[in-house]
């Protein structure tokens, strides 16, 4: 049906060149690929909204640094804000996951902050 009717404007239109693009785009296969990659791309974002939100939850409560490597925090906190500035420079990245590591660097600062009033409250 989608074939006749693109056969149908492109007799009518003469832009043949740029139907054949569409019709290539709109394919079967292409569209299967593509509703696939939407539906992966949705499982992400709601994967990555469950562990930030397990995150927050786990470091809300937090009073001490018993069982957490404050070093490795500081770590995490570093390779964040520069894989972040590495995307951030980057030319054509998605906006979804410029949006996702965004959201993850502040959380990993916020964790930083957390971290280091901690280790100042236990020192004195």
């Amino acid at each position: 049906q989608l074939h006749t009717a693109f056969g149908a404007l492109q007799a009518a239109s003469g832009m043949e060149a740029e139907f054949d693009e569409l019709r290539e785009l709109l394919s079967e296969k292409r569209l299967y690929r593509f509703a696939l990659m939407q539906l992966i791309g949705l499982l992400h974002v709601v994967f990555d909204a469950l562990a930030f939100r397990n995150d927050v939850g786990f470091w809300k409560g937090r009073e001490d640094l018993r069982g957490l490597s404050s070093r490795g925090v500081i770590f995490n906190a570093g390779s964040t804000l520069v894989i972040f500035l590495y995307l951030l420079d980057g030319d054509g990245v998605n906006s979804i996951v410029l949006a996702t590591y965004a959201f993850s660097t502040a959380l990993e600062l916020w964790k930083l902050t957390k971290v280091v009033a901690m280790r100042r409250r236990a020192r004195g």
